[in-house]
């Protein structure tokens, strides 16, 4: 062998090393991203490796969206002790048969009065159409204000839990129907909050998910973790949809738990009323969006004026005390604008002279108890006083 083969002999042996080593600095920083995922599956055959990126990205994404109370164990009901049985009672003598009474005679039915011909269509003059058209199948019974889905939050999220329970025994035997079933019902949901925040399907480019899902969250209706979570549900569905083989029974499973906490944080009354605000500040036109999931406040709404952060506390009863708001202050510490507090129960006595002590306001913050459209110039004056900073009234 002389020194031209030899060169070519360790060329031939140095080159696939060479390029591997290429190739790992060129994507080092991608190879770094998934070696420090946890490993959920690996499945040799060829070599395939998975992991859970989309489910563990869809629950950081919407915990932080979750009610205080959502998922929140119940205490368990009280055994039952069984009632005595009763005493049985003593028989008693036969009643003696009663004669049937004649049947009456049925009454002449009155005449009715012939219904008039109709009158002859003029040429040339429109027919008028006196029945009302019914509403499309898909649109009937669904909420058509916040509301309405207030209302029925409880029933819905009832519902929801009993189909998503029986999603879970599908999972069993075959989890890409389990995960399909799932979606459909994020769908229904999604499309029944949309309808009550009056989203149609043409104003939204299309009844698909991802349209409506943007519309709502450029309106400020849905939060970013909530968008998040349906966008990585919906890729997980598809990826369901075309490869079934694909999905194991605890893929579903898993899928049906991030899926069970989406669906019941948008039916949440907490979710609707923040929902019911943001539409509110639209209607008396502020520019209202979603500041960064790290501020400490829930909407961000804009004018000429200035901006001013909405921190949006929904309670099922009592009193907003001086240490909620001082909590919800120290939340949104980060926010260098005026905040406005916005609850749907009253304010205690105590509360009322929250501005006195430095320790809680170190901005223009305001107080509104919040209803409806009754209470909509109280909005409208305390986000003002946060733009402009007037303490007064």
């Amino acid at each position: 062998m002389n020194w031209r083969q030899f060169i070519a002999a360790l060329i031939q042996t140095l080159v696939w090393p060479l390029t591997a080593i290429i190739i790992v600095l060129l994507f080092r920083s991608k190879i770094n991203t998934l070696l420090n995922q946890p490993l959920t599956k690996l499945r040799a055959g060829p070599v395939e490796a998975e992991w859970d990126i989309g489910i563990r990205e869809a629950q950081e994404a919407i915990a932080p969206e979750q009610p205080a109370d959502l998922g929140a164990a119940r205490e368990p009901e009280p055994e039952r002790v069984p009632e005595p049985e009763p005493e049985p009672e003593p028989e008693r003598e036969p009643e003696p048969e009663r004669e049937p009474e004649p049947e009456p005679e049925p009454e002449p039915e009155p005449e009715r009065e012939p219904e008039p011909e109709p009158e002859p269509r003029q040429e040339g003059k429109p027919e008028v159409v006196t029945e009302r058209k019914p509403e499309p199948a898909h649109r009937r019974g669904r909420p058509r204000e916040f509301g309405m889905l207030m209302t029925s939050s409880g029933k819905l999220r009832q519902h929801a839990s009993e189909l998503l329970n029986e999603f879970k025994k599908v999972s069993k035997t075959s989890p890409q129907s389990a995960v399909l079933m799932g979606f459909s019902l994020l769908e229904q949901t999604l499309e029944d909050f949309a309808y009550a925040a009056r989203v149609r399907p043409l104003e939204a480019g299309g009844n698909s998910v991802l349209a409506i899902t943007r519309q709502l969250a450029s309106k400020g209706l849905i939060g970013s973790g909530v968008t998040v979570a349906i966008d990585r549900l919906r890729h997980l569905r598809n990826s369901a949809l075309h490869s079934p083989n694909e999905i194991s029974s605890l893929d579903a499973q898993d899928y049906l738990a991030v899926l069970s906490s989406t669906v019941l944080t948008l039916l949440h009354p907490a979710t609707i009323y923040e929902a019911m605000v943001a539409d509110m500040l639209t209607y008396l036109r502020f520019e209202v969006g979603r500041p960064r999931a790290d501020s400490g406040v829930d909407l961000l709404v804009a004018s000429p004026e200035g901006r001013a952060g909405i921190i949006v506390k929904y309670r099922e009863r009592g009193k907003f005390t001086i240490t909620d708001i001082a909590e919800a202050l120290d939340a949104a510490k980060s926010f260098d604008s005026g905040c406005v507090i916005v609850t749907n129960i009253p304010f205690s006595n105590a509360a009322a002279f929250f501005e006195e002590d430095a320790r809680y306001v170190k901005h223009p913050t305001e107080l509104v108890t919040w209803y409806g459209f009754g209470d909509n110039n109280a909005l409208r004056h305390a986000v003002n006083n946060a733009f402009s900073g007037n303490e007064d009234g």
